[in-house]
């Protein structure tokens, strides 16, 4: 009999994969009830990555763009500089990439995200950046902007970063008792970045929207030397102290075009990037064939 072999019978919509995929003193787990599982409690927000991804690479393509490898490690150091400073990305000639791979490490761990997952986020952001880009080109009113942020009047000043409100009302009580800022921000502060240099940051102007709101408008309203209560942004509790003010520079603006052409850049893609995720996202015409990742994804969806 030559007749091509037939391909087998279609599963059924749902059914139980009753391999083994442990035991418990003998007994076994099936491997299905650890795949629902993580079905349930995972899938959806893996799967919405995936998707975005595959939405990204569709658009990209559409419009002649594509993403490298090295698009890709751009986005990764770019993590390595925010997860160093949550406050502000930390400039790349300061960054201590070690230190913030660890730190990293941790992050997704608390998260329980994968690395794996997290280079499907990393590849998401690059084709997501490159459309932004090429759709946005930085205009020079954003150039000005950048040189007015980067070279106008600014602050300097330190900062301890702490988890917990008892834990920031523990140092600021020992700061009013004289204790030395930077040497609390080097024993205490979370932002390991700058709790090596005593928790200094560096200058920043009264509208460089990559400091938080609070700490720039607490810190242009101290004098030098003085220390602020204890200021919450997000899920942490800062401290800082003002050490000196910076006159406006008189650097010529055409000598600066390309520090600010990448800086300005930046600024203006993150939020057209979260923009355009959440725009494929809706756009996407996703058919999920398992009932259980089908019901979790959909839930997901409903509840952004």
């Amino acid at each position: 009999d030559n007749a091509p072999p037939q391909p087998p019978l279609a599963k059924p919509k749902h059914q139980v994969d009753t391999a083994v995929a442990a035991t418990v003193n003998g007994r076994p787990i099936q491997r299905g009830t650890i795949v629902d599982l993580l079905l349930r409690s995972h899938g959806a927000g893996l799967l919405e990555q995936i998707v975005a991804l595959q939405a990204a690479e569709q658009l990209a393509a559409g419009k002649g763009l594509s993403v490298s490898e090295a698009d890709v490690e751009s986005e990764y150091l770019l993590a390595l500089r925010r997860v160093a400073d949550p406050s502000r990305p930390v400039p790349v000639d300061k960054l201590d990439k070690a230190a913030s791979e660890r730190l990293l490490v941790s992050v997704l761990a608390e998260r329980n995200i994968s690395r794996e997952e997290f280079f499907v986020t990393l590849r998401r952001n690059a084709y997501l950046r490159k459309i932004v880009e090429a759709e946005h080109p930085v205009m020079d009113e954003e150039l000005r902007a950048e040189y007015a942020r980067r070279f106008g009047e600014r602050v300097e000043i330190r900062h301890i970063q702490l988890a917990t409100l008892a834990d920031a009302e523990r140092v600021a009580e020992r700061l009013a008792a004289g204790e030395d800022f930077a040497e609390l921000a080097l024993r205490y502060s979370a932002n390991t970045a700058s709790a090596r240099n005593g928790g200094l940051l560096d200058p920043f102007s009264a509208d460089d929207d990559a400091v938080p709101a609070l700490l720039r408008q607490t810190a242009f309203a101290l004098e030098p030397g003085q220390v602020s209560g204890v200021l919450r942004v997000a899920e942490w509790h800062h401290l800082i102290r003002v050490e000196r003010r910076i006159p406006a520079e008189s650097r010529p603006f055409a000598e600066a075009i390309g520090e600010l052409m990448s800086s300005a850049r930046e600024r203006s893609s993150d939020p057209r990037m979260r923009e355009l995720y959440e725009k494929l996202l809706r756009e996407a015409v996703v058919e999920i064939s398992d009932p259980v990742l089908r019901e979790a994804y959909n839930r997901r969806s409903a509840s952004r």
